[in-house]
This record gives structure tokens, sequence and C-alpha cells, in this order.
């Protein structure tokens, strides 16, 4: 049984990921905002639910202290939020839980992030050789810059795996 602490369980990405490391018998602790629409689902699941925020240092420092992996899956993901909640949530919220990670020495670090780091880029392979561009979206532009705090951080010790998704057929699924 491993120790895994998934930051936006609620979210798409994060609740099957909650419930998969639940059906492997690792225990599971979630971070969520405290009037997240998901908690009902998510707390009847066998996990530690965790009211908070991921801009709360000392928490999430907290929450990192034992865990074997930690999933980053929270995020600003809307067209409309102000931009500064976008660098709270995206850049602050990421150096937050590296850092944590790093001092809790957390034995893995996965980042959750998203194609849009590429650009606007059609017919044309994309692997993780492939230059990021900003494109003036601001979650875009903030998951580009959280990813170069992981990459900074990697050099400090960091464990890191960066994850982008993509569903088998290329198309974009959300729970109804």
């Amino acid at each position: 049984m491993k120790r895994v602490f998934i930051t936006g369980g609620t979210g798409f990405i994060g609740s099957h990921l909650v419930r998969r490391n639940i059906e492997e018998g690792n225990r599971v602790t979630v971070l969520t905002l405290p009037d997240d629409p998901g908690i009902s689902e998510i707390s009847r699941l066998d996990c530690e639910l965790v009211e908070g925020d991921i801009c709360d240092k000392k928490l999430v420092r907290e929450l990192c202290d034992g865990q074997d992996i930690v999933f980053h899956c929270a995020a600003v993901v809307t067209d409309w939020a102000p931009k500064k909640l976008f660098r709270a949530v995206n850049i602050e919220g990421m150096e937050n839980i590296c850092r944590a990670a790093l001092s809790a020495k957390v034995g893995r670090f996965v980042e959750i992030s998203t194609n849009d780091v590429f650009g606007l880029v059609e017919g044309t392979i994309i692997d993780e050789t492939f230059p990021h561009k900003k494109w003036g979206e601001p979650y875009s532009d903030t998951k580009i810059e959280a990813t170069e705090i992981v990459w900074r951080l990697s050099l400090l010790g960091l464990w890191s795996r960066r994850q982008d998704i993509h569903s088998p057929d290329g198309r974009c699924h959300r729970k109804e």
C-alpha cells in the first residue's frame, strides 16, 4: 500500500485518480476547496478528504508529509477567471506543492498539464520535445510557468513526471 496525495481530486482527472488509487489499495488523501461541488461524490469513497486551498503553504506541507506519491491536478481551468486567480492557483500553487513535496522527500511527484502549452498547433505531431509557446490565454500561459517551476525544482531533487492528458480517440471527455 502506498500513501497518495491528490490535489484537485474532485475534478475530471483527479476523481479518476482517486478511484484508481483506492482500487489499487492505496491510502488516498484528497485536497479540495471547501465549496467544491464534487465533494459529495468523493466523500462517499474510502479516502481522507481535506478541505483547503493549494495556496495555503502550511497545509500543503502538512499534507505532503509521509506521502509516497503526489498527483497535482488542482488548477484553474476556465476561460473566465481573473488573471490573478490563474496566477495564484496555477503558478503559486505549483510552487507550494513542489516545495512541500521536495521538503517532505516525496518519492514521486506527477504534474498534470495540458497540450495547450504547445500553442495553437494543428497538423503536427507533438511529443515531449516540442517547445512550449505562450499564446495569450491565461490557462495555458500559467501552465507553462508552472511547468518551469517543476523543471527548476527537479534540479534540486524533486522527482517529477509531467503528464499531458490525451484521450485514446483524441477527444475531450467531460462528465455531464
